[in-house]
C-alpha cells in the first residue's frame, strides 16, 4: 500500500487524524486496511479468463462435431435476429435424407449472403446442433485474434498484479 506522506514538522499527528485520513480515502477498505485498488489487476485477468473460457467451449463443440458428427453441404436460407444475437439459418440434408433448417450458433452473418453454399458439421442425434466449417468467407483469424487478446489481458493483469502486490 502506498501511504501519503505529509510534512509534519512537530511530529504530533495523532492516531485519530491518521484514521480519519484513511476513512476518507474512497479506495481504502476499512475492514482490511488495504486499498480496493489492489483488486484492479484482477479485472483484466478475469476478462481474459472469461474470453478464453468461451473460446475453449467453442473449440470443444467443434472438436465434438468433428469427432462424432456428420458433414453435409448446405445453403444459407435466412437469418434469425434478436436483441442480443444474429444467427444464420442453414438448410441441409442429413445422411438419412431429412431436410433440416438449423441456426448456426456462432455469428458471422455479416460476411455471408442468402444463398451462399456452406459445409456444415452436425450432430446426427440432434441435427439442429451445427457448425459451419467451410465457406468462402470463413476465416480463423477472428478466433485467433480473440485468443491472443485473452492471453494479452491475462499477461497485463499479471504485470499489474506484480506492480501492485510485490
Amino acid at each position: 500500500m502506498v501511504w501519503k506522506r505529509f510534512s509534519d514538522p512537530s511530529g504530533t499527528r495523532s492516531a485519530t487524524s491518521v484514521a480519519r485520513e484513511r476513512e476518507s480515502d474512497p479506495l481504502d477498505s476499512t475492514e482490511t486496511g488495504r486499498p480496493v485498488a489492489y483488486l484492479y489487476p484482477l479485472l483484466p485477468i478475469i476478462a481474459g479468463l472469461v474470453m478464453l473460457g468461451v473460446l475453449l467451449k467453442d473449440r470443444q463443440f467443434s472438436a465434438f462435431l468433428a469427432a462424432r458428427g456428420a458433414r453435409a453441404e448446405g445453403e444459407i436460407v435466412g437469418y434469425s435476429e434478436t436483441n442480443t444475437a444474429a444467427r444464420m439459418i442453414v438448410r441441409f440434408e442429413t445422411e438419412d435424407g431429412r431436410v433440416v433448417e438449423a441456426a448456426q450458433n456462432n455469428t458471422g452473418w455479416h460476411a455471408a449472403r442468402h444463398g451462399d453454399l456452406v459445409t456444415v458439421d452436425y450432430d446426427p442425434d440432434n441435427p439442429e446442433n451445427i457448425r459451419i466449417v467451410a465457406a468462402n468467407w470463413l476465416s480463423p483469424w477472428v478466433t485467433n485474434m480473440f485468443t491472443a487478446l485473452g492471453v494479452l489481458l491475462i499477461a497485463i493483469g499479471c504485470f499489474l498484479a506484480y506492480l501492485a502486490w510485490w
